[in-house]
């Protein structure tokens, strides 16, 4: 399972640059970096680097849409949730000694937590920047979604069905 989740994450940066057209011009520090820790995945990015913020948040979504449809195809299909802000990750080479703290790390397990269905959900307090950026709405899709102890939400949900096709 860790190698499937693994090789989801190879290339992505280079995958990204090559769908962008911009292979060489982009820094390698926009990847997507991840943690894989019991039975979670912990995705995060800077989008605070201002000469590629909007490119900062495509590559991240894509990444995050690239790995969830892989591993749906894969036969392991994944809850998650995207929240935006301040964290703390430190000492991420393995999950012994590390740290990754913060309100959207929490805000993001709890509503992944939350969701009855396989897919990533986008936590109300980051619809408002996603939605901001045209090439970000493209990616998502609102759905009435079912919640574990609340009944239905209306949420915006990453579209992984592209990549998904795509694959097949």
């Amino acid at each position: 399972t860790v190698s499937i989740i693994r090789d989801a994450f190879i290339d992505i940066i280079a995958k990204l640059k090559q769908a962008t057209g911009m292979v060489g011009h982009i820094d390698d520090s926009l990847a997507p970096k991840y943690i894989i820790f019991s039975d979670s995945i912990l995705v995060h990015a800077r989008l605070d680097v201002p000469q590629w913020k909007d490119l900062a948040m495509r590559f991240f979504l894509q990444a995050c849409q690239q790995v969830v449809g892989r591993l749906f195809l894969e036969g392991l299909p994944l809850r998650g949730a995207i929240a935006i802000g301040e964290y703390c990750v430190q000492g991420a080479a393995s999950v012994e000694g590390s740290c990754f703290a913060g309100k959207p790390i929490v805000e993001a397990h709890e509503l992944s937590d939350a969701l009855q269905l396989a897919g990533c959900a986008i936590t109300p307090s980051a619809e408002e920047r996603l939605l901001a950026n045209q090439e970000a709405r493209k990616m998502l899709v609102k759905h009435l979604v079912p919640l574990k102890s609340q009944g239905k939400q209306n949420l915006f949900m990453l579209d992984c069905s592209q990549d998904v096709k795509n694959r097949c």
